[in-house]
């Protein structure tokens, strides 16, 4: 039988250690991320990840479109529904819908899509639109509506960003960013950055930093939201450097 050295017990040692942390620090980050409301807003969801780590305080809708694919996760304070469109081109039906009871960790499975023909892309453009400002427990965030309509109230709340647009709510007493809208048709690129939780006439910190990103979108509704987004602004801010 041969001696194992003390030098290579400790070299393995720390070699578990090493791995053993490694483990700890990708998932608690990802953890941190998630409570934190600062999802990697880059990336579509990993449901068979994301199920078990995404915040659970309250309602909330978090919208991705990147590329091809268009994913919407949905959480009523019971249930998660994940709605996966893997070819976004064209506005066909949702991919792949899966709902999963987070107290419950044997509960993913997929569904029947509840959507109707056509009804997906008017709740697309409603998340975009409309955003999700009056449901009670919620963690809320104004749509592109409210933000252009806060932009025409407020001459100095859009400005020009690279080739598109932001807007931007901030509070009057300490000039710090409550909400801000970002836009460019140019990269169907879109993006709600929430601080902090919106219901009408209340903010509070929020969990969900980024409801809404899109990037390089395919997806038509994005495109056409983006683009009559843009448009609008570009209308809004003509003449001003």
């Amino acid at each position: 039988m041969k001696t194992i050295s003390t030098k290579r017990i400790i070299s393995l040692r720390n070699s578990i250690i090493l791995i053993c942390t490694s483990i700890l620090i990708f998932s608690g980050v990802l953890f941190a991320q998630y409570k934190r409301g600062s999802y990697n807003k880059t990336l579509l969801f990993n449901v068979e990840f994301d199920k078990d780590v995404l915040p659970r305080g309250g309602a909330y809708t978090i919208f991705r479109s990147v590329d091809k694919e268009t994913h919407i996760v949905v959480y009523d304070m019971t249930i998660f529904i994940f709605y996966i469109d893997l070819d976004n081109t064209t506005e066909d039906d949702i991919d792949i819908v899966y709902s999963y009871d987070p107290n419950d960790k044997n509960s993913l499975k997929r569904i029947e899509n509840p959507f109707k023909a056509g009804e997906f892309q008017k709740y697309k453009e409603s998340l975009m639109r409309s955003g999700m400002t009056n449901t009670s427990g919620s963690y809320g965030y104004p749509g592109i509506n409210e933000f252009l309509a806060h932009a025409e109230k407020y001459k100095y709340a859009a400005v020009r960003r690279d080739s598109g647009f932001a807007v931007q709510f901030k509070d009057p007493d300490t000039n710090q960013m409550k909400s801000m809208m970002g836009v460019d048709s140019t990269k169907n690129n879109f993006v709600i950055q929430n601080n902090y939780d919106y219901s009408p006439g209340k903010w509070a910190e929020s969990e969900i930093i980024y409801p809404v990103y899109a990037k390089n979108s395919m997806d038509p509704t994005v495109k056409k939201v983006v683009a009559d987004a843009t448009n609008r602004l570009g209308e809004l801010l003509k003449g001003r450097k």
